[in-house]
């Protein structure tokens, strides 16, 4: 291969890892400022975590975490919504997650307008089971999405954990690992007795 293309091959490779960069960081094509940055300090904020395993029967609701203030009494609550269950987290932890979640293992989609996060589909076909983990950050400003793979959505979900310090939402979130077969230590099932799907 002579010297022109090899630093043709190079300027492709390196222009292609730039531009995964860019998608991971949340920059739009047609907005200088990063989608997940504007995010940060919206209130409206929230990140939606969506899977349903192959062996269901049910509709698995999605998990919602939503900023609320450090005093808010949301934070011992979580309801069930159109979007799935809402677990409310202070800024700090939801910055956190957005952190965790950026840390280059994944290619994201970006736009300059929020995404819906009410989740109308659903796989019933066991033979055709649901293979990745959807997540989606979205807030007025923007929104970003991405898809994991199964094999790895169990360490994406631990990293979250760990970023979580409301008991309820930790307990809420601790539950969904041990639903979506993934393992949890500390949980205990009737800390909230309540009957959740």
């Amino acid at each position: 291969m002579d010297t022109h293309k090899i630093l043709s091959s190079l300027s492709v490779l390196v222009f292609g890892l730039f531009s995964s960069l860019g998608l991971l960081f949340g920059h739009s094509q047609n907005a200088g400022q990063p989608v997940l940055s504007r995010c940060v300090d919206d209130p409206n904020l929230a990140i939606k975590f969506f899977h349903v395993p192959p062996n269901s029967d049910v509709f698995m609701h999605p998990r919602v975490l939503q900023e609320v203030t450090a005093n808010d009494p949301e934070l011992e609550k979580a309801p069930i919504t159109e979007s799935g269950y809402i677990l409310y987290v202070t800024k700090d932890e939801i910055n956190s997650v957005l952190q965790a979640l950026g840390d280059g293992r994944f290619s994201w989609s970006v736009l300059d307008q929020p995404r819906s996060l009410v989740e109308t589909k659903f796989q019933k076909n066991r033979n055709d089971p649901m293979q990745t983990m959807r997540i989606t950050a979205t807030c007025p400003k923007g929104s970003a999405e991405t898809e994991i793979p199964v094999k790895n959505m169990c360490k994406v979900m631990k990293s979250v954990e760990q970023t979580l310090r409301s008991k309820r939402a930790l307990w809420e979130w601790k539950r969904y690992e041990s639903i979506l077969g993934c393992p949890v230590t500390g949980f205990h099932t009737n800390e909230y007795p309540e009957n959740r799907p």
